[in-house]
């Protein structure tokens, strides 16, 4: 069993802060800006539902026999709304507590040091900002390093999940490996005599190696990072073009695929993102071997699909694609040639905006998540196996997460109507004429053999 004290500075009042984004000279706010914007209600709303649904019940789950003390530090000026909340919230979780110091104050963690810790003894001492999630092997990974041969050093778990937040939803999955970020990056320290500690000299958390040695451990997941409109690293970008970098941020990132990974490594998260309330659910019980079409009910700019199937006999990672339907914030139908932020375009316009699907054979469930920005909204989908030759995939059901009213599966006119001749019809007939004519020299490379 090891000891752990975290951190989370709680939106802290402190206007000349240079280090912060929304507080330094790149903010170009002035000080009698940054106080309305520091407790804006939209992005402290945001946060404390994050902090206190989320993140506080994400460290009960992940704690086990360790002892967490987790602390958020809070200006005397944070509004009352808010302070009552996290009362609340250490009231249910009492690992939690609240250290509530002066605007203008980072306060003290020290001072819990020297409270929670017996002269000596070894601790882990971790930073978390209030809008983002340890994962739930968190206190285990990081218990072996809470030793006296790492004391000084500073560990990163560097794997995890990224995902975007709008309108009320998460989306956009993307697996990460972001060494030494500020995600509950951790410092070896020992309690000495005189009230001292004992650790690594402190510094920008991404130039961590330049103060001490750093221990990389990418073996589990860590972190789950949300990304969000009112995140302070992003207040260089104008309002108009923060969306859109956001979702290119993450296109390095590969897209996470399999919803165990989300319900296993962070299950209070997971069991929002899959809710039932927000599901919608069409069952096929078929094999789709050229396409099949689904539409929403409200066109939404998040969307995530949940496909139950049988597995197949080898891993299916290129033979599917998800086609969206997509329409602009006018309403209007986008081309499907049109390069679209966030998703590959095909040269072929029958496939237009997609998305590979990827089924492994020793799973039964896959998802796709996506997020749109600019006004982009997905109207609908089609699933198109897209390699004639490829093992025929049996679909049980295919689910819908999101503002998306009612998903429901469609029919080849009354999809394509909605594309016109232009987008639906003709591209159609020469995708299938080219499909069947690789079907066919497959056929006869079999025979050669």
């Amino acid at each position: 069993m090891a000891i752990f004290i975290g951190q989370t500075r709680f939106s802290l009042y402190i206007p000349n802060n240079a280090g912060w984004r929304l507080t330094g000279e790149e903010s170009g706010l002035a000080d009698s800006d940054y106080r309305a914007r520091l407790y804006d209600d939209s992005r402290l709303s945001f946060r404390t539902e994050v902090f206190c649904e989320l993140s506080i019940p994400q460290i009960a789950a992940a704690k086990g026999e360790h002892e967490v003390f987790h602390v958020a530090t809070l200006s005397e000026s944070l509004p009352e709304k808010y302070k009552k909340r996290l009362i609340e919230t250490a009231k249910q979780y009492p690992f939690l507590i609240l250290d509530e110091v002066p605007d203008n104050s980072f306060g003290s963690i020290s001072t819990y040091f020297r409270k929670y810790v017996s002269q000596g003894r070894v601790f882990g001492s971790y930073r978390l900002d209030d809008d983002d999630i340890l994962g739930i092997r968190y206190f285990d990974q990081m218990s072996q390093y809470i030793d006296e041969r790492f004391v000084g050093m500073t560990v990163s778990l560097p794997l995890g999940v990224e995902a975007i937040y709008q309108g009320g939803y998460f989306s956009n999955f993307r697996n990460a490996h972001v060494p030494m970020h500020s995600m509950g990056l951790m410092h070896v320290c020992r309690h000495v005599g005189g009230g001292g500690t004992d650790g690594p000299v402190a510094g920008p958390h991404d130039l961590s190696d330049r103060y001490a040695p750093v221990i990389i451990d990418a073996r589990v997941l860590g972190f789950l990072r949300i990304n969000h409109l009112g995140q302070d690293n992003i207040m260089r970008f104008s309002p108009d073009k923060v969306e859109a970098q956001i979702v290119r941020s993450l296109e390095t990132c590969s897209p996470t695929i399999d919803p165990d990974l989300l319900d296993q490594n962070f299950p209070v998260f997971s069991s929002r993102v899959f809710s039932a309330d927000i599901e919608t659910v069409v069952s096929l019980n078929a094999k789709i071997d050229g396409e099949c079409f689904f539409l929403l009910d409200k066109a939404t700019s998040s969307l995530t699909v949940k496909f139950v199937f049988e597995h197949p006999s080898r891993d299916s990672k290129t033979d599917y694609v998800i086609s969206y339907l997509l329409k602009d914030r006018s309403g209007r139908i986008i081309s499907p040639t049109r390069r679209v932020d966030g998703i590959g375009t095909s040269k072929n316009p029958y496939i237009g905006q997609f998305q590979y699907l990827i089924f492994p054979k020793n799973r039964t469930e896959s998802i796709t998540s996506i997020h749109f920005p600019n006004g982009v909204r997905i109207a609908g989908f089609k699933i198109l196996r897209i390699n004639a030759t490829s093992e025929e995939i049996y679909f049980q059901t295919v689910s819908a997460f999101g503002a998306v009213g009612q998903l429901r599966d469609s029919n080849k006119d009354e999809f394509l109507s909605l594309l016109g001749r232009r987008y639906g019809a003709f591209p159609r007939v020469a995708h299938k004429m080219k499909q069947l004519a690789k079907g066919i020299l497959g056929r006869v490379r079999e025979t050669l053999r």
